[in-house]
């Protein structure tokens, strides 16, 4: 039996919202690693030839070799904690190196280095974690000179939290929330894939577009939020979040 249009124009309709409202969940979190570090960035997509960039991706091949056992520690912790399946999943993006007899290249660039802030870091790793077409989670891996990882966890731990990486769709998240919750999502601003280091576990984040509801607060601004566990469905909280628009003095 043929469905109805007006059912499938919704469905439709819903499937489209959702999708354009999907973000890159997640933080690469480099500010805490290599961000302050004389460090060249390098990828497979990077400049080939030539003095390395200071500011754009160089590469891979003009990297020293030692960015291959980087890269290997890292993606053995990947699996040892989240399993081969979420291995996976989970892609390069491009590394980070620390040269410090290059400090002076970087002189004058922004930001200023810092080597104390730099601290132990020598690489930094970034990655995807890609369970699906329209859904993406960033995390870095940062280690010393000798290979040990010195960056926190992103990710759940699968002998804790098991089956973690069976994400369900955000348009299936979206669903669940605005059935239970239909104000706190409606209109819907977007749907990001987060990490609860708590719980340990992937949560959907579900937000509001945000409204100006009092008079007398015109810089004040409410959004509703309903977070939803990523593997489970289920939803774990909900609420209304305020924040406040900074005007400049001079307007």
């Amino acid at each position: 039996m043929k469905q109805p249009i007006s059912i499938l124009i919704a469905l439709t309709f819903l499937s489209c919202n959702t999708t354009d409202k999907i973000v890159s969940g997640g933080d690469w979190n480099g500010y805490d690693y290599s961000y302050f570090c004389p460090s060249y960035c390098f990828g497979e997509k990077g400049k080939t030839a030539g003095r390395l960039d200071v500011l754009n991706i160089n590469h891979l091949s003009l990297a020293s070799k030692d960015y291959l056992n980087a890269i290997e520690v890292s993606k053995k912790y990947i699996c040892e904690r989240g399993g081969t399946a979420f291995l996976n999943n989970v892609y390069f993006v491009d590394i980070d190196i620390t040269y410090l007899d290059s400090l002076e290249n970087f002189k004058n660039k922004r930001p200023l280095r810092n080597i104390e802030k730099c601290g132990q870091t020598m690489y930094f790793i970034r990655f995807l974690f890609k369970p699906e077409r329209n859904t993406e989670y960033r995390f870095g891996i940062a280690m010393t000179e000798k290979f040990n990882i010195i960056s926190t966890a992103q990710f759940p731990d699968s002998s804790t939290t098991p089956d973690f990486d069976r994400i369900v769709t955000p348009t299936d998240a979206f669903k669940t929330a605005k059935k239970e919750h239909h104000a706190l999502v409606t209109p819907l601003k977007s749907i990001e894939l987060t990490y609860d280091e708590k719980l340990d576990c992937f949560i959907w984040e579900i937000k509001s577009e945000g409204t100006f509801n009092d008079k007398n607060k015109p810089h004040e601004y409410e959004t509703g939020y309903v977070l939803v566990n990523a593997s489970t469905g289920k939803i774990m909280e909900n609420g209304i979040r305020t924040g406040r628009v900074i005007v400049d003095p001079a307007f």
